[in-house]
């Protein structure tokens, strides 16, 4: 009898294994050598009133997007902010959450501040903050074999008209 029931106990558990739905993950690939790469991204889980400084490290030239969003977990904040700052001085001062576009000169180390209140029953609120990066286009230089292929043309060009000329001269 303990054996049938463990049989039947086991029937039901493979039954429900086998009509189970099943989870899938695809791998996360890199997007190595596309045009945008994100150079910062991270949720942060706020409890009453905290304020965050994270350090955004651009590689080049270029256009930064920094967005921050109100996850609303468990509600909404009753105040976020986000400002971003170089090491002298604010280059952009406290911003509603949402998108700033900021256009970068060059390699350099950014600060990003984040302050937030959380609010609820639980006191608490979560958010995320991105940094998305847009390499600047650099001008395509001329190549080198371009330069000496046109002064290869001009050389020709004036040894036939040289040649032309003494070609005239001694008749």
């Amino acid at each position: 009898m303990k054996h049938a029931t463990l049989a039947i106990v086991a029937a039901a558990c493979a039954a429900f294994l086998v009509n189970a739905p099943r989870a899938e993950a695809a791998s996360i690939v890199p997007n190595v050598g596309g045009p945008a790469s994100v150079l910062y991204s991270q949720s942060q889980l706020v409890q009453g009133n905290q304020g965050q400084s994270m350090s955004i490290v651009v590689p080049s030239a270029g256009e930064l997007l920094l967005t921050l969003t109100d996850l609303k977990f468990t509600s909404a904040f009753n105040a976020l902010k986000f400002g971003i700052s170089d090491s002298a001085s604010a280059l952009v001062g406290m911003a509603d959450p949402g998108t700033l576009t900021l256009d970068v000169p060059g390699p350099t180390t950014l600060y990003a501040q984040v302050l937030a209140s959380a609010q609820g029953s639980f006191n608490m609120g979560l958010y995320n903050l991105t940094a998305t990066f847009l390499p600047g286009s650099s001008p395509v230089p001329v190549p080198a074999s371009g330069w000496l292929l046109a002064a290869a043309l001009g050389f020709g060009l004036w040894s036939m008209s040289r040649r032309s000329q003494r070609g005239l001269a001694q008749v």
